[in-house]
């Protein structure tokens, strides 16, 4: 955002806004994915920080696509699907999903933190933890 379209104070002056934390970006995707904030009711929190509102809104949508994908395999896991979980560098996670017969394989890299918003949904966590790769450190 430029500070041409920044906010103006009460004084009439820009408001410096600046960078956003990782963190707080993190905390917004939580508070989405909770259903806590919606992106017309707090317009306002997504008009300050439009460029970290649009980062919290694309790793909430890749996170949701991936629930997605892990419940549509749950079934057939073990009978043609394969789903593998490994430990990456920084506490990430390297999520494979993988379908054979169509000779499709899906790799999603998750940090530690969006690994942590990933697991609060009960039926992601169970799978996931089961398809923990024990082998890797």
């Amino acid at each position: 955002m430029s500070s041409a379209t920044a906010p103006l104070t009460p004084s009439g002056a820009r408001a410096n806004l600046g960078r956003v934390s990782v963190k707080a970006v993190l905390d917004l995707v939580a508070r989405m994915r909770r259903g806590a904030i919606s992106r017309n009711r707090d317009f306002d929190t997504f008009e300050c920080v439009e460029a970290e509102a649009a980062r919290a809104r694309r790793i909430c949508r890749y996170l949701r696509a991936l629930e997605k994908d892990l419940a549509r395999s749950r079934p057939r896991i073990g009978h043609g699907i394969t789903v593998v979980v490994e430990r990456a560098a920084g506490g990430g996670r390297r999520i494979t999903i993988e379908v054979p017969e169509v000779r499709m394989r899906r790799i999603a890299y998750l940090s530690a933190e969006e690994y942590l918003l990933l697991c609060e949904h009960p039926d992601a966590r169970e799978l996931l933890d089961s398809a923990l790769d024990p082998t890797r450190p």
